[in-house]
């Protein structure tokens, strides 16, 4: 008897110690998340520093054109072009830093969404495992403590006794050697 509750007693251990698991990895995986979104608001504003940048360079670039133009006291249309083109050339280079930025952050988004999941994963297996173990080392005690009485090998059904039992019994040894 003292063997089985001391089996019992070290599967409830275990299995308190699979869900300890379980709850760390859930643990750990929300921090990656956690980890991942803080990255994400960081490169948000970084580009939009870059953003902002490029702004003030068009700016002074076109009011250096401008304040240029004015001097020679010559208005021409390729002063004008020129300035639209810069203008032009500033909102192309500001759209690409925001796409680079838009595509840096749905990949730390979409890591941290995997870092999410894969712990959801890990704690189902590590809860699997801890249920698994109790789960079996009951049955084993029932099974030892003859708790449990075995099943027909036809129809599933529990044989509980009479004068056919033993005879089952040797027919499901004989048929699962």
């Amino acid at each position: 008897m003292w063997p089985m509750v001391i089996m019992l007693a070290g599967s409830a251990m275990q299995s308190g110690g699979g869900m300890f698991a379980a709850s760390q990895a859930l643990k750990q995986s929300k921090y990656q998340q956690d980890i991942y979104r803080y990255q994400e608001d960081y490169v948000k504003a970084a580009k939009e520093i870059e953003v902002e940048k490029v702004r003030r360079r068009v700016g002074q670039v076109i009011s250096s054109q401008r304040a240029a133009t004015a001097a020679s006291g010559f208005q021409s249309a390729d002063s004008l072009e020129l300035n639209i083109e810069s203008e032009l050339q500033g909102d192309i280079d500001i759209s690409i830093l925001r796409s680079a930025g838009g595509l840096e952050q749905l990949r730390l988004s979409t890591a941290g969404r995997m870092a999410r999941a894969e712990g959801y994963g890990q704690a189902a297996g590590y809860t699997q495992k801890a249920f698994g173990t109790l789960l079996g080392t009951g049955t084993w005690a029932g099974n030892r403590a003859g708790w449990f009485a075995p099943a027909s090998t036809t129809t599933g059904a529990t044989v509980t006794g009479g004068p056919d039992w033993e005879k089952t019994l040797r027919l499901r040894e004989y048929l699962y050697k």
